[in-house]
């Protein structure tokens, strides 16, 4: 069985003084995993450590080698084998999506230079990033937003679908396929899937193209002071509770796509 095979490697790699493994079977356990983790929260965040021993051994007679496991690829490998004996366990799905429609949709969008915002419910939320601890890369920056307003949703959204809407193609597939490749972005995306694990959600990576997703475009570039003019006075979360946006749709997309008119406000 599948717990069985996890268990056994796992002492294979603990009783080896390098910590190494058979490359024939850890590569059948991770193809039978990948399955598994179709019902499993966080599990495919869950392989992409192992799968990197994999990519990063020598292609020369795979057969016969011995692949080495950094130290998270070992965590992970303990991780499934105490879930897959645990039939029980709350990181398994709660449901097969279709079963349940989605309780909350998230919108989000970043800036590279200035932070992020983003909107659920009756809620907005923006982000400033600190002028010395930017996100390193772009993916990264997309993924924040979305960890943000997972530690913000309410109690009645566990255990529930959550439907992710981006513009960011990118952030869709990695959400949805549970990886990517910048390694700043990992690690974000590694605590999203744990901390949905935790609230046993079910997130769902949603694409719309940049005209549907202009509000948050415009609050991950303009803070929405009292007078809607400004800057936040210090890095961090501004939550605005029950708030409406500033100004019909059409009216905020000509002045964000108007290259003259990018950063007006109403009334200035």
């Amino acid at each position: 069985t599948i717990a069985e095979t996890a268990h056994s490697i796992l002492e294979e790699a603990q009783t080896d003084p390098q910590q190494r493994v058979s490359f024939r079977e850890l590569e059948s356990l991770i193809g039978r995993l990948g399955w598994v983790s179709e019902v499993m929260i966080a599990g495919r965040a869950r392989l992409r450590r192992l799968r990197s021993c994999l990519w990063h051994s020598s292609t020369a007679r795979r057969a016969f080698l011995r692949v080495q496991l950094s130290a998270g690829a070992i965590e992970d490998l303990q991780w499934w084998d105490q879930q897959c004996t645990n039939s029980t366990s709350a990181w398994w799905s709660p449901f097969w999506p279709q079963d349940k429609p989605a309780c909350c949709r998230i919108y989000s969008d970043a800036s590279g230079t200035t932070g992020f915002g983003l909107t659920f419910n009756d809620h907005i939320i923006q982000g400033t990033w600190h002028p010395h601890a930017k996100p390193a890369s772009s993916a990264a920056a997309e993924l924040l937003p979305v960890l943000v307003a997972l530690h913000l949703l309410p109690p009645e959204a566990d255990g529930q679908v959550v439907l992710v809407t981006t513009d960011n193609l990118g952030n869709v597939f990695s959400i949805n396929k549970g990886s990517c490749s910048a390694a700043d972005a990992f690690e974000v995306l590694f605590d999203i899937f744990e901390l949905a694990a935790k609230r046993r959600m079910y997130l769902i990576g949603d694409w719309i193209p940049r005209e549907f997703n202009t509000f948050c475009d415009f609050i991950s570039k303009h803070y929405l002071g009292s007078s809607l003019a400004g800057q936040p006075p210090s890095p961090g979360i501004i939550i605005h509770k029950k708030a409406t946006p500033p100004f019909p749709p059409d009216e905020l997309r000509r002045r964000l796509l108007s290259p003259t008119a990018a950063h007006a406000l109403p009334g200035s």
